[in-house]
Order: C-alpha cells, then sequence, then structure tokens
C-alpha cells in the first residue's frame, strides 16, 4: 500500500476551468512515473544548472534530513487516456483507484517542482556513491504531496506555468515571451512548411544555430511579428507579458483566447521575413570588406545578414514600419514592398547601401545610452521615409538619423 497514490482531495480552478487533485505518493513511486520524462513539457523552465546552486544544494541537504517540501506541481499530458477515465468523476475513492490502475509514466509532465525533482534524484545519487542503501530504502519510503492537474488545455496550461513562476528561481522574460506564444510557433513552422522553407526556430530550451538563412531566435520574431502588429518600434517585453495574460481573458472563455494577429498578417508577416532573409543571404551572405589607410583588408560592420536578422532591434524598427505602412494605404505598402525586393534584386554589390548604414550606425552607437531603442527608432524613421516614396538608400539611411 505504501507505493500506491493518495487522493485527499478535489477542486476545480473556475478561472482557467480546470481540475487538481491533491495526493501524495512515496518517493519511490514519483521517481518511478516520472524519470523518464523530466523535461518533455515546452513550458518548463528546464533544469537549473548553477546560477542558484547554493539554494538547492540546501535543499539535497534539507532533504536528508527529512524537510518537509512544498507540494509539486504534475499535470495530465492531454494524450493521456486517464484524463477521459477520471473528468468526470467525483468520488475521491473511485478516483484513487482508477489512478493506481491506468497511471503510466507517460501520462505525467512536471508543471512546477523540476529543481526539486532533481534535488530528490541528487539525494538518492548521493546515497548510491556512498553504499548507504538502507538510507536509500527509507528515503524512498517518504511520501510527497503534489497538485495533478488535469482536464486543461494548454491555454491555461500557459497561464499556469507564469502564475507558478514566483518562485527562488525567476523565469526570464524571454522564456515567458515564448512560453505565451507556442501556439504562435507552431503556427509559423506550420507556415514554413506550407512555403518549403526549411525553418528553424531557437528557443529558451532548444537552442540552435542562427547563422543560416530561415534560421532565427523565436523571440525575436516574436518582437518583430508585435512591432509589425503595432506599428511601434518600441516593444515593452515586460509589459506584453501583462498584455498577453489579459488579453487571453481567461475567465470569459480560455480555450478561444484572442489572438495578437489574424492569420492574414500572419501570413504577410511571414512572407515578407522569409524573403527578405532569402534576399540577404542571397546579396550580403559575407561582411562586406574595405581597406583602411595602411591597405589593409577590413570587414564593414552592419553589412552582413546575420548582423540584420539576428538583431531584434533592427528587425523590429523594419517591421514595426512595415506594418504601419500597410494600415494606413494598403495599395501604397504593395507597390513599395514590391519595389524594395526589386531593388534587392538588382545587379549590384550594395543596393541597400549597407557601407553607408555600418558607418551610421556605428557613430549612433558612440553617443547612444539605449543603442537598442536608437536602432529600432532609426530603422523606424528610415523606413517610413522610404514608404514614403524616397527610392535612394542613402538618403533613407540618413533620414533614420533625423529627429
Amino acid at each position: 500500500m505504501s507505493d500506491k497514490i493518495r487522493v485527499f482531495d478535489m477542486r476545480k480552478d473556475e478561472k482557467v476551468q480546470a481540475k487538481c487533485l491533491l495526493i501524495d505518493m512515496s518517493i519511490q513511486q514519483y521517481i518511478k512515473l516520472i524519470e523518464n520524462n523530466l523535461e518533455n513539457l515546452d513550458i518548463q523552465r528546464g533544469k537549473i544548472l548553477s546560477r542558484k546552486k547554493r539554494v538547492y544544494n540546501q535543499l539535497i541537504k534539507d532533504l536528508k534530513e527529512n524537510t518537509i517540501m512544498p507540494p509539486i506541481s504534475l499535470v495530465i499530458i492531454e494524450e493521456s487516456n486517464l484524463t477521459e477515465k477520471i473528468k468526470n468523476i467525483e468520488d475521491l475513492k473511485e478516483i484513487e483507484q482508477l489512478i493506481n490502475k491506468n497511471i503510466k509514466s507517460e501520462d505525467l509532465s512536471i508543471l512546477d517542482g523540476l529543481q526539486r525533482t532533481y534535488c530528490i534524484l541528487n539525494v538518492i545519487e548521493d546515497f548510491e556513491k556512498g553504499s548507504k542503501y538502507n538510507e536509500i530504502k527509507v528515503f524512498n519510503k517518504k511520501r510527497i504531496r503534489a497538485e495533478l492537474w488535469y482536464d486543461i488545455n494548454i491555454t491555461a496550461l500557459l497561464y499556469k506555468i507564469l502564475v507558478l513562476n514566483t518562485g527562488q528561481v525567476r523565469m526570464s522574460i524571454r522564456h515567458q515571451l515564448e512560453i505565451l506564444n507556442i501556439p504562435l510557433r507552431k503556427k509559423i513552422i506550420e507556415i514554413g512548411k506550407q512555403k518549403n522553407v526549411r525553418l528553424k526556430l531557437s528557443t529558451y530550451k532548444d537552442q540552435k544555430s542562427t547563422k543560416d538563412v530561415y534560421e532565427y531566435r523565436f523571440v525575436d520574431i516574436v518582437e518583430a511579428l508585435t512591432a509589425f502588429i503595432t506599428g511601434d518600434p518600441i516593444i515593452d517585453k515586460t509589459n506584453e507579458v501583462v498584455k498577453e495574460l489579459e488579453r487571453m481573458k481567461f475567465v470569459e472563455d480560455h480555450s478561444k483566447a484572442k489572438k495578437l494577429y489574424s492569420d492574414e498578417e500572419l501570413e504577410e508577416f511571414t512572407n515578407v521575413l522569409f524573403k527578405l532573409d532569402h534576399n540577404l543571404w542571397e546579396k550580403y551572405k559575407e561582411k562586406m570588406k574595405e581597406e583602411d589607410i595602411d591597405g589593409n583588408e577590413i570587414e564593414i560592420k552592419w553589412t552582413s545578414r546575420n548582423e540584420f536578422i539576428n538583431s531584434a532591434p533592427i528587425l523590429s524598427g523594419l517591421f514595426a514600419s512595415f506594418g504601419k505602412a500597410l494600415r494606413k494605404n494598403q495599395t501604397n505598402y504593395l507597390e513599395r514592398k514590391n519595389k524594395f525586393f526589386d531593388v534587392l534584386n538588382i545587379e549590384s554589390e550594395d543596393p541597400l547601401q549597407f557601407k553607408l548604414l555600418g558607418q551610421i550606425i556605428e557613430e549612433e552607437k558612440k553617443t547612444s545610452k539605449k543603442f537598442g531603442n536608437t536602432v529600432r527608432k532609426f530603422f523606424f524613421k528610415a523606413f517610413n521615409e522610404y514608404f514614403g516614396g524616397e527610392n535612394d538608400f542613402q538618403e533613407i539611411w540618413k533620414a533614420g538619423t533625423e529627429l
């Protein structure tokens, strides 16, 4: 009986329309259920390796001394059949019997408590290294409490992981934005497949190279899309998290969360992004070079595809201007957009005058206190000049510096 899961209480969270059981189980049972899928939930933060190591070293020590941990939050994944078996049952004993009879390790993910789980595993590892088999046996029999969420959809999960993120190690704003936009990431990947684009999105948990065409940091794409939709180059990331939570309106209808963008807007955004990237890759794959006063060849900063596409401020400024132009006059937007890509395709070493652009940005960098915002505003003003009818990119870049 010691390895059985016990169910003590069941509540319904009316805000996210999800159910939660208060359960307990032995450490041995917990590890058996969770050890093979510790980080299988995309929205989980991942293992903290060093930044707060002292905090977790103390917890490891406390666990050996029989401390009581706060409940861990678990979730029964959507693909599991277990939710269907228990979601309409109110009797706790019946729920308990069904869980113990049907639960499998692949049914669960950790919503909150990954670091504590690693600490539990570290305690067991320490005992094994010291050949303290009796201590392992005693430790495995100790019981821990958990919240077990079920009948919960992805939108509610996104909300819960952010609400639960109030502990000692706060989740970065970058990771929060990625979590809030998991559905967007899936949609962009789907669009990429439709367009035969070999897309790679680097995330907090799955960091990939962004050195080749169609490779991006996902958080940069979120910021650029936000700028495109709002027409504002300055994106307050912290405020965007708050606004997105409000926009979801969980109370009214969490399953039909309002989106920041329409399908048509996302389609246009990706069209511009992919075409821009392709052309920059063809024309500005490597940094341009020039000779210094001594005749030595030096690279010119801000003249390569990677410096352009991998810069969130540049993308935000450019796409804010594109979005503003689209809403102001769609006919003019389409004409100027097409002309922009025609310019990129002409037979010229430097059709966008990146040599001049690099010089201007370096000068701006010397005097700017908030360089990121300076770059955002610069590209926003420059492309506003372009959509206003200016065709000479020397004049366009100069216009970006005007107050």
